[in-house]
């Protein structure tokens, strides 16, 4: 990991993500420093974390620039998690990185996060489309009898929302109407953009009034727990090597089956109380 945090080695950090994902990132040439002149597919999301690396190290921006080595850290970490553990799978997402559109990457980079989370637990899984029938019966990953369900919950570039609360009604109220809608499945929601909205307005989203909403949602649909799931950049001096943090916030429905509830508390590890922040700085994107 902290090679990986080191500009000094960047050269080498892109060559194993491009050798992770199958996918050249940079067009032409070596990237020998960040005063080279290079081409960089603009269209690909990765590829604007690395010119924006790029920008943040000209001008000195040494917080930025932390910040997305951080980033582009933690998909390597994922990635090469997954290769290790499951490299079958490692072609499967190779394939799905390189037929995404720019609305998708998110979905698929929670996937990949998920997928990294349950190798590295050692918990067998298959993903649902590699199933008869498909994501659409089965979501994203089938853990024995439990399963589980990503989603990725970003605001409107175009157009604010009206609150934080109305995006995660409208994801789950679109994703209970789906076929493995049920009580052995845990929908995952990846949060982190819009709570980096509601900061950036100085209104942090707050543990309690997080639970309200995931609570109510539960009340209204059969699926057996929702886990909501928000990255942040942790300030605090003392913690040069865990600065980029994910905190998962779980409500369980009434109704959530035994083999989900085993998943959750026993393979997973996921409890429900949320941890006490230090200095953050909530993050756009992961």
């Amino acid at each position: 990991m902290t090679d990986l945090l080191d500009f000094k080695n960047f050269r080498a950090t892109v060559k194993e993500l491009e050798r992770l994902l199958d996918y050249v990132f940079i067009g032409a040439g070596l990237l020998r420093s960040a005063n080279d002149t290079i081409f960089i597919n603009r269209k690909e999301p990765i590829s604007s974390w690395i010119e924006q690396l790029l920008h943040a190290d000209r001008i000195g921006d040494s917080k930025s620039k932390a910040y997305l080595l951080s980033k582009i850290a933690i998909l390597i970490l994922d990635l090469q998690c997954i290769e290790e553990n499951r490299p079958e799978l490692l072609a499967h997402f190779q394939s799905k990185f390189r037929k995404h559109t720019e609305n998708e990457f998110w979905g698929l980079r929670f996937e990949v996060d998920i997928a990294s989370t349950l190798a590295k637990k050692e918990i067998l899984f298959t993903p649902g489309d590699r199933l008869p029938g498909g994501e659409s019966e089965h979501g994203d990953f089938v853990c024995g009898e439990a399963s589980i369900e990503c989603t990725s919950i970003h605001a409107s570039k175009i157009k604010r929302f009206n609150s934080y609360a109305e995006k995660i009604q409208r994801a789950v109220r679109r994703k209970k109407k789906k076929a493995y809608c049920a009580n052995n499945v845990a929908l995952f929601l990846d949060i982190t953009n819009i709570c980096f909205e509601r900061a950036f307005v100085d209104d942090p989203i707050g543990d309690e009034e997080l639970r309200a909403v995931l609570k109510d949602e539960l009340s209204c649909c059969d699926y057996g727990a929702i886990v909501a799931s928000l990255w942040f950049f942790n300030e605090e001096g003392k913690l040069q090597s865990a600065r980029y943090q994910n905190l998962l916030v779980r409500e369980d429905s009434s109704r959530i089956s035994a083999s989900l509830r085993l998943l959750l508390d026993n393979d997973l590890g996921i409890n429900q109380e949320l941890p006490p922040l230090t200095k953050v700085t909530w993050t756009a994107d992961y």
